[in-house]
């Protein structure tokens, strides 16, 4: 329903084929086909003036998702990283459940800390509708959306379906007392 969140679309597929070891996206979509409820809600409260908005490493701040303000926010990223972390996942078949483990290296230590891991799954490829208000080019060029039609049938990327075990991630997945480049597993 929100033609301008094209340039969302746009740049963080250009963000993923350009920094693909550094730039994960979640796309977060509100009132449509593609909504999980608990994003949905959640992110409704933090981006509530204009879409689309972006937030990064939850620093508090909404970014404008075009290529530049990303490109500009990706070259902070080295200067505030607060700690590397690796996921990985295994699907049983069977059973048809995921098993997720982050490993999470602090690059300080402290005492008192709440940090928390929350497990994102992501969907590709599934063919939605998506309106676009850069068609006819009145809003200026914008990666051939000008050239499509108003209203346009795209394969979205890293679309949220689920967030376990809630936005505010698990109380403890992190111990409150860490060491600067010690590794922490959670499953």
């Amino acid at each position: 329903w929100c033609g301008f969140c094209v340039r969302g679309y746009v740049a963080m597929k250009m963000m993923a084929e350009e920094h693909p070891d550094r730039f994960l996206g979640i796309a977060v979509h509100c009132g449509d086909e593609m909504s999980y409820g608990p994003y949905d809600n959640w992110i409704s409260t933090v981006i509530n003036e204009s879409y689309p908005g972006c937030i990064i490493n939850r620093d508090g701040n909404i970014y404008d998702p075009n290529y530049e303000e990303l490109t500009y926010v990706m070259g902070l990223m080295d200067d505030v990283a607060k700690a590397g972390i690796s996921v990985s996942g295994v699907i049983d078949e069977t059973s048809n459940k995921v098993l997720m483990t982050a490993e999470v290296t602090p690059s300080y230590s402290a005492t008192g800390e709440d940090l928390r891991v929350a497990f994102v799954i992501r969907e590709d490829g599934y063919v939605a509708k998506q309106k676009n208000y850069y068609a006819g080019g009145s809003y200026g060029p914008m990666y051939g959306f000008e050239t499509m039609s108003s209203t346009c049938a795209l394969p979205m990327y890293d679309v949220a379906r689920t967030i376990v075990p809630t936005m505010e991630g698990e109380k403890g997945s992190i111990p409150s007392s860490i060491q600067k480049d010690q590794t922490y597993k959670y499953s």
